[in-house]
């Protein structure tokens, strides 16, 4: 094959060339400016911001790292041309080494960014980030004046327009024709290879600094491919890894599959819960809502998103969330429920979060972040404790922590009378009240069990922060066994009773041998004998 030196037209385009250098240049520094000024606003916010998209890919992006590797090659490309005419190359040098410098910074003010998505820094950190942006800005200024000047022929040393390098003459070498052969007979291919070898390691230490930058490229553009696949476009978190989303900062800290509620019943048949355990913080200045239908959760080919109107079963796992605002500068812990068919119970689950849609000619693609989820089953129920009146009841194997709760003594009438204390303009007196059972909605009769207990919800679980009272506790877990048969209770307790809890339950417990309070949290069943052995 008989190609020709490129030399020539290299040389008769070396004006259009600078000018097409001076656009990727321009380019970064605009993006990159935009990175100081977020630091100088952060700070100026009083170290807050209110963007409430992905802060780091909305400052730092794959054309940014493009245009870098753009302003190299051509950079080479004239370095190896002033090197073959004997001219300064020194310029084109710096600018090599001084971009593949901001090829690394960009990466590094990336996590930087990613890492203010998940936590406020501190403010003698963000000054300093601040000043490093800056500097990093600076230099592109030089090589963007002098890549225009070069394009439009200013002659800098003497300041005025001309032919910058008018001794770049064009010689017969520089367009001369050479062989370029891509075939070799069969005999001579092992004698070829081996001058191929020879011929090329000494070509290389001649040009040991272009070889160097191109290697060094070349190990960049793969590093950033990757590290742009698997930790921007399609990051894989596991439990208790925290990662930024929108508005939010997340954290999956529990996830449970089950078919049961907090009481122990079932909630549909033949459906089952994926349930995520949430930590939530709005770090933005601005209200937001959590956009759970880019919460997908991907089974084969088949995506769902949560059932919002399944969260309050879970009300002893997290705080239910029916998408409602999370406000600026607050944090909670909720849950996300997925309904799943048996056929779709798994060990572990992929769940994408969708970042953003990337629009490009004739596609389309979509980056997520990935959340593995590996859930705690809990499909069947545990054997039930037994204990007598007086004993402390410790639910320290359910979600609700450390709480615990015992009962000193109970009672069951039809009417409950009982006394407390209203004050009024600084002057207290004590009244009498009335409790009556009466009749259920179904025309039940109903009778009052009256129960003298002691209750501590453990205020770190996430139960605590769920509920408005103490009595909302009795309400969810609290049943009696009568004469072998389950029933449901009501908790009709009034707000000015104190120490007492008064449920409304059916009036065969009057009359009943054997009576059982049973307090159910999910799996876990803890029975208290009230009557019978």
């Amino acid at each position: 094959m008989i190609l020709r030196k490129p030399y020539k037209f290299l040389i008769k385009h070396f004006k259009l060339i600078h000018l097409l250098l001076f656009l990727p240049i321009i380019y970064l520094i605009i993006s990159t400016n935009n990175i100081y000024q977020f630091f100088d606003e952060y700070i100026r916010n009083s170290y807050t911001y209110s963007q409430t998209g992905n802060l780091a890919g909305s400052h730092i992006n794959i054309f940014m790292y493009m245009a870098i590797l753009l302003i190299i090659a051509i950079s080479l490309i004239i370095y190896y041309l002033m090197r073959q005419k004997k001219k300064n190359t020194k310029l084109y040098m710096a600018t090599i080494i001084y971009y593949l410098i901001l090829f690394v910074a960009l990466t590094f003010f990336y996590n930087v960014l990613s890492d203010i998505e998940l936590a406020n820094i501190e403010a003698k950190t963000a000054r300093a980030y601040k000043d490093i942006s800056l500097i990093v800005i600076i230099p592109q200024y030089f090589f963007a004046f002098y890549s225009i000047f070069r394009g439009l022929g200013f002659d800098i040393k003497n300041f005025k327009f001309e032919l910058d390098l008018k001794d770049l003459d064009i010689d017969e070498k520089d367009n001369e024709e050479f062989e370029f052969v891509l075939g070799v007979e069969t005999y001579k291919y092992k004698r070829t290879i081996r001058r191929f070898f020879r011929e090329f390691k000494y070509y290389v230490l001649e040009n040991k600094f272009i070889f160097t930058c191109l290697t060094v490229i070349a190990s960049l553009i793969i590093l950033t491919s990757l590290y742009m696949h698997f930790n921007v476009y399609n990051k894989t978190y596991s439990e208790n890894k925290m990662f930024a989303h929108s508005a939010f900062t997340i954290k999956m800290s529990d996830s449970i599959l089950t078919n049961m509620d907090y009481n122990g019943k079932v909630i549909t048949k033949d459906k089952y819960y994926l349930v995520l355990k949430l930590d939530i913080a709005n770090n933005s200045n601005m209200k937001s809502k959590l956009d759970v239908n880019n919460f997908r959760l991907q089974i084969g080919n088949d995506y769902i998103v949560p059932t919002l109107d399944r969260t309050d079963y879970f009300i002893d796992f997290a705080t239910p969330y029916h998408g409602e605002d999370i406000r600026k500068n607050t944090s909670g812990t909720y849950n996300l429920v997925y309904e799943l068919t048996k056929k779709q119970i798994k060990n572990s689950y992929d769940l994408k979060i969708l970042e953003n849609i990337e629009y490009k000619v004739g596609d389309i693609t979509a980056h997520y972040k990935i959340l593995n989820v590996k859930p705690t089953k809990i499909l069947e129920k545990k054997d039930k404790k037994t204990y007598k009146i007086t004993e402390e009841v410790k639910l320290n194997e359910t979600f609700l922590g450390n709480s615990t709760t015992k009962i000193n003594s109970f009672e069951i009438k039809d009417n409950y009378i009982y006394q407390y204390e209203h004050c009024f303009n600084n002057s207290c007196r004590t009244l009498n009240d009335v409790i009556s059972a009466g009749y259920t909605s179904s025309k039940i009769k109903t009778t009052l069990l009256i129960i003298d207990v002691s209750s501590k919800i453990d205020e770190n679980s996430t139960y605590s922060k769920s509920i408005k009272s103490i009595n909302t506790f009795y309400e969810n877990f609290f049943t009696v066994e009568c004469d072998g048969t389950k029933y449901s209770t009501k908790n009709i307790t009034p707000a000015n009773l104190k120490n007492k809890v008064v449920l409304q339950a059916p009036a065969k417990i009057m009359s009943a041998e054997k009576l059982n309070l049973l307090i159910t949290v999910r799996e876990n069943t803890y029975e208290i004998k009230l009557k019978g052995e």
